[in-house]
């Protein structure tokens, strides 16, 4: 039990400290539940709000402890690899597009040749 209250002393230890940052950057920082703050935001004719999610993993059922270490470098792999995803997406619809306009100025040689 007294992981527990510890892990709710951390939270609302960095909870007091985000919200003191932000306040002193002259931000309005409201409590919209528990472990949740939303801030107004206001950027040209565009509003809206910001919620900042404050949660301590505890793990997966079969027992492992939660390692962020480990899931931020699963998430720098994934997001390798969508982006070299992309670039063979993007890669194959520039082949296809030259290959497209090689097609059709071959037909429209083909067309002005036959025309005369």
């Amino acid at each position: 039990m007294a992981k527990v209250r510890n892990s709710e002393l951390v939270k609302a230890s960095f909870m007091a400290q985000v919200k003191a940052f932000l306040e002193e950057k002259g931000e309005e920082v409201l409590q919209v539940k528990s472990g949740t703050f939303s801030i107004p935001w206001a950027l040209g004719e565009d509003e809206g709000y910001l919620n900042i999610t404050f949660s301590i993993p505890k793990g997966s059922r079969d027992g492992e402890g939660y390692d962020g270490h480990t899931e931020a470098q699963n998430y720098e792999l994934e997001q390798r690899i969508k982006l070299e995803e992309k670039a063979r997406r993007e890669a194959a619809k520039a082949k296809k597009i030259a290959r497209d306009a090689a097609l059709r100025e071959k037909k429209r040689k083909e067309k002005e040749g036959s025309a005369e």
